[in-house]
């Protein structure tokens, strides 16, 4: 993750989840070629599973729901939500909340 923020995002930290847009004119958006014309392919979702457990202890979830948690927040990065100011934050944290609901994924397993 500390090679993929270095290239992608300016960063030499690691992080949990990168998200890479299909539209967006960077060569991350070629990762995976779509595999068929019939499904929408709108980007490339990295997840450090290291860090998924760190984040997992840290939450006293499962692993398996940290990385949910984790692919959420970067499906929400992909569709274009972002958490650059404390209303968009507020905003994505709210989506991202329902959107664990819907997946009937409990906080604090």
């Amino acid at each position: 993750m500390k090679l993929l923020n270095t290239q992608f995002a300016s960063t030499t930290e690691t992080t949990d989840v990168l998200s890479f847009s299909q539209i967006e004119t960077m060569p991350a958006s070629n990762f995976v070629d779509s595999v068929s014309s019939k499904y929408l392919y709108i980007g490339d979702i990295a997840i450090s599973y290291p860090q998924a457990i760190k984040n997992a202890i840290k939450d006293e979830d499962l692993v398996d729901t940290a990385i949910q948690k984790l692919l959420v927040h970067g499906l929400l990065h992909l569709l274009g939500y972002d958490h650059q100011t404390p209303s968009d934050e507020m905003y994505m944290k709210k989506l991202h909340n329902n959107i664990m609901k819907e997946l009937m994924v409990e906080e604090g397993v």
